[in-house]
This record gives C-alpha cells, structure tokens and sequence, in this order.
C-alpha cells in the first residue's frame, strides 16, 4: 500500500508473488500488517521502504523482509 494511513492489513495468504508480497511505502503511516502468511515472494515476502511512522508489524508468517526482522 503506497501513501495510505489506518489501515488493518490481517489474515491475508499470499503465495509466489512475482516480486513482494506485502508492500508499505510511499509515507504510509499508521498501519498495522499482522498474521499474514506470506511466501515464495520474487524480492522479499514483506518489504517497508522505510518513510511513513507508526506502522506495526506483528505475528506475520514470513521468510524473508526487508528490513530484517518483520517476520515473526
């Protein structure tokens, strides 16, 4: 999601996505990304691109993120 805020992004399964799996950027603020299974993703299985605050990340079944340490 790209520039959204208060968002709820939950119980989502994404599989062999060509590039990310789950994407927060743009200055997205204020999201919460939590148990969702995620994998097989072409770059990373969730991928923050840094801009934006508050958003939490919890409990997400994952292989690979970027940063490091958004899968649980």
């Amino acid at each position: 999601m790209q520039g959204a805020s208060h968002n709820l992004i939950s119980r989502n399964e994404v599989f062999d996505s060509g590039v990310d799996g789950i994407v927060v950027s743009g200055g997205a603020s204020n999201n919460t990304v939590r148990r969702n299974e995620v994998s097989g993703s072409g770059s990373y299985d969730l991928h923050w691109d840094g801009s934006g605050t508050g958003n939490t990340w919890k409990k997400n079944d994952c292989d690979t993120s970027s940063p490091a340490g958004l899968c649980d």
